[in-house]
């Protein structure tokens, strides 16, 4: 039955489509557990079930967003081309009409044509998505697939959403500190004044104490704060801001509900999460968010050693990025789902990324010791949360 000898042989996406019919009819049990969806998906009832597998047709956007670029690499450089996408849809189009005229032409020439054919018609629409896919010589001459659009220095992520400017944000060399807490962050005093958010005023979050040289201070359009004092001077314009002052407390309490949401500036405090994050993001935990800590006396961010693999940090001059949640969904996320706490194991990696060497030491120090006794249930779960081999 078995044989030393291999052969290859081609199955077209027709006849592949045959056999994974025939495996969900015999074997439906079967191929829901491996490829089904968890409870009841809407998609497996409207379907059939192996059409998930298969594409039988083709969106085709509208022209706006096949807009013609001009090629940045090459000896064609500066010169204005059409969309790739065309040259599929366009090429998808001829093979299918060939495709067409094979299959109803009753000369045995030409109905042989229609199995290389279907080959090309099926290599053009995988082209369209990753032109990597069937490599050949004239690779270079391929107009660029979906995939190839989006990745690397000229796609559309790093071309025109990465390294854009954004708002309530900061950008400074990293230090380490080791007296910090693992999900803490070191801030300066400048970025805590700078940083700002606006949550909406309401009867918990206005009445909060203000040291009394933060109300009587007023900033001036380049950002320099004067402290107001009474004096002789201008005694008429010291009343005036404490009416206004009053007038204030008294408008948001009171009338909040006539004049719609009433908003208030803040800056950043300390126990508040930001995010972090550091340039190339390699994975999931390249964007963690930290409680803050500020410093005064200093001009740099600070983190723990512990975080250094998940930022792939070695501190030799690199820099990361702050950004200041603005709203309150942000907020329950970065507290939530981009914590620190979160991230210190990955789906790509078996170990775990946040941690340092002498904390395995000091723990297999302390599970040894000759005095220390576990009980079943700890012992179990210890046991549940080591490496496999």
């Amino acid at each position: 039955i078995f044989s030393e000898k291999f052969f290859e042989k081609e199955i077209k996406g027709f006849q592949l489509k045959k056999n994974i019919d025939d495996l969900w009819k015999y074997e439906k049990d079967f191929c829901e557990l491996i490829w089904g969806s968890l409870g009841n998906s809407e998609r497996f009832k409207k379907e059939n079930n192996s059409e998930i597998f298969f594409i039988s047709s083709l969106l085709v956007p509208p022209t706006r967003f096949r807009p013609v670029y001009i090629s940045k690499i090459g000896k064609k450089k500066n010169q204005t081309k059409t969309n790739p996408q065309n040259f599929y849809f366009l090429k998808i189009l001829k093979i299918n009409q060939q495709l067409l005229m094979a299959i109803g032409s009753r000369k045995k020439e030409e109905g042989k044509k229609w199995s290389k054919i279907f080959y090309q018609y099926e290599k053009t629409i995988a082209s369209m998505f990753d032109n990597s896919i069937y490599p050949s010589e004239k690779q270079s001459l391929l107009p660029s697939g979906i995939k190839q659009q989006l990745e690397k220095k000229f796609g559309i992520f790093r071309m025109y959403i990465m390294g854009k400017r954004v708002g309530h944000s900061a950008r400074t060399i990293i230090t380490p500190d080791p007296f910090l807490l693992s999900f803490e962050v070191g801030i300066p005093r400048n970025f805590a004044l700078h940083l700002t958010s606006f949550p909406p005023i309401n009867f918990l979050n206005f009445p909060k104490k203000k040291n009394k040289r933060e109300n009587f201070q007023i900033e001036s359009l380049f950002g320099k704060k004067f402290s107001l004092k009474p004096s002789e001077k201008f005694p008429n314009f010291f009343k005036l801001f404490k009416i206004c002052k009053k007038y204030k407390k008294c408008f948001f309490q009171k009338n909040c509900k006539k004049y719609g949401i009433n908003r208030m500036k803040t800056i950043i405090s300390e126990k508040n999460f930001v995010l972090l994050n550091r340039q190339p993001s390699l994975h999931r935990a390249s964007l963690m968010s930290h409680s803050v800590k500020i410093i005064p006396q200093n001009k740099c961010i600070k983190i723990h050693y512990s975080n250094c693999n998940s930022y792939n940090a070695d501190f030799d001059g690199d820099e990361m990025n702050l950004h200041f949640p603005q709203n309150d969904l942000a907020r329950s996320e970065s507290l939530v789902l981009s914590s620190a706490f979160h991230h210190s194991k990955i789906p790509t990696q078996k170990s775990i990324v946040r941690g340092l060497i002498q904390d395995n030491i000091i723990g297999s120090v302390f599970l040894t010791r000759k005095d220390t006794f576990f009980s079943q249930n700890l012992l179990f779960q210890i046991l549940c949360f080591l490496e496999k081999p």
